[in-house]
C-alpha cells in the first residue's frame, strides 16, 4: 500500500475490500492492516512511513464503519466527507471513534487491568502471609499509606493514557511535538508513576522494619479458617508437629466457633485456650521428628532445564546443539543423583533401657 500522496485513494481500495463488503468484512480488513502498519509493530527505520499508512487505514475505517458516513462517501466521495465529516480540516486522531475495535489487539487497558487485577492481589497476599513467614505483623499505618499512594498512582498513570491514545499519541515513545497538546496528560502520567515508585519504597521500608521489630503476630492473627494458621509462625521446619485430623470443612474455624440459633458465629469460651495449646504443641513436638536431608540436586537440575531450552532456541548453531546436550546431561544426572540420594542420615535405632525391659516382663 503506497504512502499518502496529494490525491486521496479510494477508501475501499485502502482497506482492500469491495464496495459491497459487509461491516464484518470491513472490520476484519481494518484489524489486519492495523496490526501490519501500527507504529508499535515495525522497526524504527520504518516507523514514519508506517504512521502515515496506519492513519490512512484508520481514516478509511472511520468512514466505512459508520453507516451514515459510508452512505455519504458512496454518494459524493472524498469531497463530501471532507466538508461534512471532517469540517474542512481533514482527518485527525481526535475524530477516530473506533478505538474499542483495537483494544483486544493492542491491549489499550492491559497494563491497568494487569496492575489493578494482579499487582494489588499480590501485595494483599504479601500482607496476609507476612506473619506466617516472619512471625511479625506489617505496620498497618504504613500499609494504608502504601495502598492509597499505589491506588491513586495507578489510576493517574494509566487512566490518562486512554485520552493520550485518542489524541493520537503512539506508545513506546518519549518524544512529541509541543503543538500536539500532549504535555499536560504526560506530566500527570509521570507524577502517577513516581507515586507508584514511592509506594513501593514505603512497602520495602515497612517490610524491613517490621521483619526486625514488628508486632509479634502470634499463631492466629487473622482469626483464620484454614489449617496453616493452627501452627506457629514462622512455620517450624517440620510444619505440623503431628498430622492434623480434619472433621469438617474449615475445621480450624469450627474448633473456635459455634453457631447460635440464628446461624451467627459465636466464639467458644475455650477458643483462646485452644490457640495457646496449639502454639505450645507446635513448638514442642511430643516425639522427635526426622526430616529428609537438604539436597543440592534440585537446583542442579533446575539449572539444566533453562540451559536445554536456551539451546533449543539456537538449535541451528553448533553451540546451540552443545547447550542442548549439556543441559540434558545435567538434568538426567541430577535426577539420577536425587533419586539415589538417601532421604536422611543413618541414625541409631532407639534401644530398650533396662527399665523398659523389666516393665515389658
Amino acid at each position: 500500500m503506497p504512502a499518502r500522496t496529494g490525491v486521496k485513494r479510494d477508501y475501499y481500495d485502502v482497506l482492500g475490500v469491495e464496495r459491497t463488503a459487509a461491516p464484518g468484512e470491513i472490520k476484519r480488513a481494518y484489524r489486519k492492516l492495523a496490526m501490519q502498519f501500527h507504529p508499535d509493530r515495525v522497526p524504527a527505520d520504518r516507523k514514519k512511513d508506517s504512521e502515515e499508512k496506519f492513519k490512512d487505514v484508520s481514516e478509511a475505517y472511520e468512514v466505512l464503519a459508520d453507516e451514515e458516513k459510508r452512505a455519504l462517501y458512496d454518494r459524493v466521495g472524498h469531497a463530501g466527507v471532507e466538508q461534512q465529516v471532517w469540517g474542512g480540516q481533514g482527518f485527525d486522531w481526535s475524530r477516530f471513534t473506533h478505538a474499542d475495535d483495537l483494544e483486544d489487539i493492542f491491549g489499550a487497558d492491559m497494563f491497568r487491568d494487569f496492575f489493578g487485577g494482579s499487582i494489588f492481589g499480590l501485595f494483599s497476599g504479601v500482607y496476609y502471609w507476612f506473619p506466617k513467614l516472619t512471625g511479625r505483623m506489617l505496620s498497618e499505618r504504613l500499609g494504608k499509606l502504601h495502598f492509597w499512594l499505589m491506588f491513586i498512582g495507578m489510576n493517574l498513570t494509566f487512566g490518562p493514557m486512554h485520552w493520550l491514545g485518542l489524541q493520537g499519541m503512539i506508545r513506546r515513545t518519549w518524544k512529541y511535538a509541543p503543538e500536539t497538546g500532549l504535555e499536560p496528560w504526560n506530566r500527570a502520567v509521570s507524577v502517577g508513576a513516581f507515586m507508584i515508585a514511592t509506594s513501593i519504597a514505603i512497602f520495602m521500608y515497612n517490610w524491613w522494619t517490621s521483619k526486625r521489630r514488628g508486632q509479634p503476630a502470634g499463631l492466629d492473627p487473622w482469626d483464620a479458617r484454614t489449617l496453616e494458621w493452627s501452627i506457629p509462625s514462622p512455620v517450624p521446619e517440620y510444619n505440623f508437629a503431628k498430622v492434623p485430623v480434619v472433621h469438617s470443612l474449615d475445621d480450624f474455624w469450627h474448633r473456635k466457633y459455634d453457631e447460635d440459633e440464628n446461624g451467627r458465629a459465636v466464639r467458644k469460651p475455650d477458643a483462646d485456650e485452644l490457640i495457646a495449646r496449639l502454639e505450645h504443641e507446635g513448638n514442642n513436638p511430643s516425639s522427635p521428628i526426622h526430616l529428609p536431608n537438604p539436597s543440592y540436586f534440585p537446583i542442579i537440575m533446575a539449572s539444566g532445564i533453562p540451559t536445554t531450552f536456551y539451546g533449543i532456541i539456537y538449535h541451528t548453531t553448533a553451540w546451540g546443539k552443545a547447550l542442548i546436550a549439556v543441559g540434558a546431561v545435567v538434568v538426567l544426572s541430577a535426577l539420577i543423583g536425587w533419586g539415589m540420594e538417601p532421604l536422611e542420615e543413618p541414625h541409631d535405632a532407639p534401644h530398650d533401657t533396662p527399665h523398659d525391659t523389666a516393665a515389658a516382663h
